[in-house]
């Protein structure tokens, strides 16, 4: 297992082959493809309703833009929050010459706010949690600002092709992963505590921070991308699929890339691949 600060921290291990699937933002996948690293979404986590702009108290900004301007706003490169602060901006007819942009990877993010290097920090959930907790307030959220957001799971096109059974496993491992994380939160008591303690130990939060996380963003499920309606759905065209061509085209204006991606839907892995993740026993199970 590879471990990175975010995707875009991953993207040469996958060029290379080391690894062949991992965790990331779409913003990263789509990068991923305009160098060449052919990437698929197989799998989607969660909905990170809570990427937005943690700032300082005594800075002043609040949900509008406008209360943004001149303000020293920290933002990793490329990322899924820094498409969304150009987006938040866009909307309110600014510039992002508006807003001082300060790049800083996440993991000095945090040091740098308890310093008062910037004023904020826009950010998803997990390095949001940690900023929370040096004081600072999330005063707006991306989703609200009609930026939905997500954390998918990614797989080279062509490990994908060449193993499909593997590919289809790996995806049903995910799921019951997911499914039996919601179990657990759901029976409460010890059973929830377990949860909080892994994922606030694998993104190094306090319990409470793995609570709310968790309440903010519920693990999805197989069943959850293959319905119609939901922000993560494979089969809608409001669902992971506006997410990609949303952030292709911010890609492009923030000069990630030089085009939009021409086929979207051919970067989702198909339907059939999550029907035959959903057909995949158990192997934990009696026979």
């Amino acid at each position: 297992m590879v471990e990175g600060a975010n995707g875009a921290a991953l993207l040469s291990f996958l060029g290379s082959g080391e690894v062949q699937t991992a965790t990331m933002a779409p913003s990263a996948m789509i990068v991923a493809n305009s160098i060449g690293i052919n990437l698929r979404v197989v799998y989607a986590d969660a909905s990170t309703t809570k990427l937005g702009l943690y700032a300082n108290p005594s800075s002043g900004m609040t949900a509008d833009p406008k209360t943004w301007k001149g303000k020293n706003i920290g933002i990793a490169k490329n990322s899924q929050a820094d498409y969304a602060l150009r987006w938040s901006l866009q909307k309110a007819g600014m510039k992002p010459s508006d807003v001082n942009m300060i790049v800083l990877a996440p993991p000095v993010a945090v040091p740098a706010y308890q310093r008062n290097q910037i004023d904020g920090y826009y950010v998803w959930d997990v390095w949001g949690a940690r900023l929370e907790a040096s004081g600072a307030k999330l005063v707006q959220r991306a989703v609200d600002d009609g930026f939905p957001s997500s954390s998918i799971w990614t797989m080279t096109k062509e490990f994908l092709a060449a193993n499909p059974d593997a590919a289809a496993r790996f995806i049903a491992t995910l799921n019951q992963a997911s499914t039996e994380m919601r179990a657990s939160l759901a029976k409460g008591g010890a059973d929830a505590e377990v949860v909080y303690a892994a994922i606030g130990k694998a993104n190094g939060v306090d319990r409470a921070a793995a609570a709310e996380l968790l309440k903010a963003q519920p693990p999805a499920t197989l069943q959850t991308l293959l319905s119609n309606d939901a922000p993560l759905s494979f089969v809608s065209k409001t669902g992971l699929l506006a997410q990609v061509i949303q952030q292709g085209r911010i890609a492009v204006q923030a000069e990630a890339i030089k085009q939009e991606p021409a086929n979207p839907q051919d970067l989702l892995a198909p339907r059939s691949l999550l029907e035959a993740a959903m057909k995949v026993k158990d192997s934990r199970s009696p026979k």
